[in-house]
């Protein structure tokens, strides 16, 4: 890609962010909007970097570049790491009335905000904070103080994030007595890390395409190497239009 564009399209970023970090100072807008979604802000719960991104209008931008390509209005979809709602709610608004999403969020913190955006967007999707894992049981997650940097593999963010986390351990659902009762054809997969273990031993028989978000500065490249090396196994392969960080596997 010539330099040259790459100037325009950082300049165009970081403009973005400029003004949006203006906005939020000056004038603390309660909610953004974004793609015919609207999200509430939380000043306390949200750090200032997460804010700007959502009022410059870059949050979850090219996980929602994929979906609209691979979803169908028929799918079931299951969400695994619903962050505040956003993704959720816009996929429900695609789905026609035979398809259908749920959704699992492991930060008990955010399971209140991501009910209300799903209320205050008009739709209804399923809400579960529980861990998909191999069996029952409870696992032991990570909440860091920006609830991007949440997870299972350990507190990741900044030294603030960091140093304002806890420690909780959240209810396991097995994956596969999921996947087979509910028959769920699309996965919406980003838990910081966690989807390298998430399809060990699982077998995705139902499932056709899958949007999902590595985290190589978590988890390292060879267990990443080694879970799409499952899929393929399965018969996955990852959709040409997939970027560095967000892929899409379809069968």
């Amino acid at each position: 890609m010539p330099s040259r564009f790459l100037k325009i399209i950082y300049s165009k970023y970081y403009r973005c962010l400029f003004f949006a970090d203006i906005k939020r100072r000056v004038f603390k807008p309660r909610t953004f909007t974004n793609l015919g979604i609207t999200i509430g802000i939380d000043y306390e719960l949200f750090t200032n970097d997460i804010i700007n991104h959502m009022l410059a209008g870059y949050y979850e931008t090219d996980e929602l570049f994929i979906i609209n390509r691979i979803l169908s209005p028929d799918d079931i979809v299951l969400e695994i790491g619903a962050g505040i709602g956003f993704t959720s709610s816009y996929i429900a608004k695609k789905l026609s009335p035979k398809g259908s999403i749920e959704c699992f969020e492991a930060n008990s913190t955010l399971i209140p905000l991501i009910k209300e955006n799903h209320k205050r967007n008009g739709v209804v999707v399923g809400v579960q904070n529980a861990i998909l894992s191999k069996g029952e049981g409870f696992t032991k997650f990570y909440i860091s103080g920006g609830f991007w940097g949440s997870s299972t593999q350990g507190f990741w963010g900044d030294s603030t994030e960091q140093a304002d986390g806890k420690t909780i351990y959240v209810p396991n659902v097995d994956f596969q007595e999921y996947l087979d009762e509910y028959r769920s054809t699309m996965l919406v997969i980003d838990i910081e890390g966690g989807e390298t273990d998430l399809f060990s031993e699982v077998d995705l028989k139902n499932v056709k395409k899958i949007c999902m978000e590595i985290h190589p500065q978590m988890t390292g490249w060879e267990p990443i190497d080694k879970m799409m090396s499952n899929l393929i196994a399965q018969g996955f392969k990852m959709d040409e239009n997939s970027d560095s960080n967000v892929r899409a596997f379809l069968r």
